[in-house]
């Protein structure tokens, strides 16, 4: 998974609320904030305006938000896609097939071919 820290970062900036990300992660209000601190320091800027219990993203932390978006968009497609895969194999399985498609039939080829081979060598040598 992406670095937690940026995770914990993209639920406040998207919820603008450390506790409503706090309660959404499953985590602390310290916790959440400690998290974000890292990442502040990581990047060596304030990535929240903190005013009177409201928080606001600073340019800086705009522009962290709109890149951890694209990497979580990113890394929920390579999911998506690799589920798609391990779904297909677990299909071909069930049904005795040992890899999906094309792999398959070059593999039973292949078997079929070193077969012949080998009855081919035990006429020559009978």
């Amino acid at each position: 998974m992406a670095d937690r820290r940026l995770q914990v970062f993209h639920t406040v900036a998207r919820l603008l609320s450390f506790t409503k990300a706090a309660e959404s992660l499953h985590m602390t209000q310290p916790a959440v904030t400690f998290q974000v601190r890292q990442l502040e320091e990581h990047f060596n800027t304030r990535l929240f305006d903190r005013t009177h219990n409201r928080i606001s993203l600073t340019e800086a932390g705009s522009r962290v938000y709109e890149y951890a978006d694209k990497i979580f968009e990113l890394y929920s497609e390579m999911g998506n896609e690799e589920q798609a895969e391990f779904y297909q194999e677990k299909a071909f399985s069930a049904f005795g097939m040992p890899g999906m498609g094309d792999g398959f039939v070059e593999m039973e080829k292949d078997t079929a071919h070193d077969e012949n081979e080998d009855d081919d060598q035990q006429i020559a040598g009978s």
